[in-house]
């Protein structure tokens, strides 16, 4: 491992190549990506130790949000974990059934850039990568290293809040407990500067999809599995999610994954900071259903579905979600338009 490094004020180290935290993996203190490996100019923050963990089967602290209540206040039954600190600083909370990999696990961060395959490529920065290690077989994991925060949300998460990656970990072992398909989460990593989150990262097995969701359901691709038999999936998907009391404020076919296996279609839900916890309403659940697709017939064959499986009238529950989905995307073009007007100003 890496010496610890030595921070003064006003003063930040160089480092050498690219590492997922600078070199491609994440963004320099103003919240842009770092340069490529070997780039000069390439630097690493100082790191320091972050804040403990909460105790198995604690309570997350909660904020409101636009679909009421403090839905991130859970009691979440955690696995046991495992905890390393770094000679950098960074935390490392590996999940007990992957101890074995926490040496690998804790060098993720330092990995070069080039290192693995890249996934998506955005605000956040997914890549797979494969684990080696004597008397194992390789593991492949998907590695996601979240934006580096601004400096007041960077305090936030060291202090008032847990980070997206911790919450992601939690979450997804809680998904598994209600039987919830997700990648088997394997760790979080948070790194600190100064009293600031700046990296990290979430860790989970490497879920191979072959259904191209977002081209289906967006772009109305052709090919793949029957679609009414993936519209009712993703129908049923969804409604056993909301009698579980989740709900994801982001649910969109960018966050689900799917694959084809012996005929039976198999759903995984991914981006999991963004759930909430709460008992849904019908409001709660028609808003968790307009982002899955822009064609009309697919609505209205998920609407029609979900509304069986749920007990309600298919014909007044459809009608309310078109009309929930007509005010989401005229809403989303108004935004689109701001947005671009507000770049023009800049």
């Amino acid at each position: 491992m890496a010496a610890p490094c030595a921070a003064r004020a006003g003063r930040v180290p160089p480092r050498g190549p690219g590492s997922f935290e600078r070199g491609g993996w994440g963004r320099d203190r103003h919240g842009r990506r770092g340069q490529s490996p070997g780039v000069a100019g390439n630097e690493s923050s100082p790191l320091r130790f972050p804040p403990p963990l909460p105790p198995a089967g604690g309570v997350l602290p909660g904020r409101r949000h636009a679909l009421g209540g403090d839905s991130c206040q859970t009691h979440l039954s955690l696995a046991p974990l495992g905890t390393l600190v770094t000679a950098t600083g960074c935390r490392v909370q590996v999940a007990d059934a992957y101890r074995a990999w926490r040496d690998r696990v804790a060098d993720l961060p330092r990995l070069p850039a080039s290192h693995g395959v890249v996934l998506h490529s955005g605000r956040n920065l997914i890549r797979k990568v494969t684990l080696t290690k004597h008397g194992h077989e390789p593991l492949e994991v998907a590695v996601k290293a979240f934006r580096v925060p601004a400096r007041p949300r960077g305090f936030v998460y060291a202090h008032l809040r847990p980070p997206k990656a911790r919450r992601c970990m939690a979450y997804a072992q809680k998904l598994l407990e209600l039987g919830i398909g997700t990648p088997d989460p394997i760790a979080s990593i948070e790194c600190r500067e100064a009293g600031f989150l700046r990296e990290s990262y979430y860790v989970c097995r490497y879920w191979p999809a072959d259904v191209d969701l977002l081209g289906l359901l967006y772009g109305g691709a052709s090919g793949g599995p029957d679609p009414d038999a993936l519209l009712e999936q993703i129908a049923r998907f969804t409604w056993r999610q909301h009698q579980h009391g989740v709900l994801h404020l982001d649910y969109n076919p960018g966050n689900i994954l799917a694959r084809t296996r012996r005929g039976a279609i198999d759903l995984s839900l991914v981006d999991l900071n963004r759930l909430r916890f709460k008992q849904p309403d019908l409001d709660d659940r028609i808003s968790g259903l307009v982002r899955l697709t822009t064609k009309a017939p697919y609505l209205r064959a998920i609407g029609r579905k979900y509304a069986d499986l749920h007990g309600v009238d298919p014909e007044s529950f459809c009608r309310r979600l078109e009309d929930a989905h007509v005010r989401f995307r005229r809403g989303r073009r108004t935004m689109t338009k701001l947005k671009s007007l507000v770049r023009r100003g800049h």
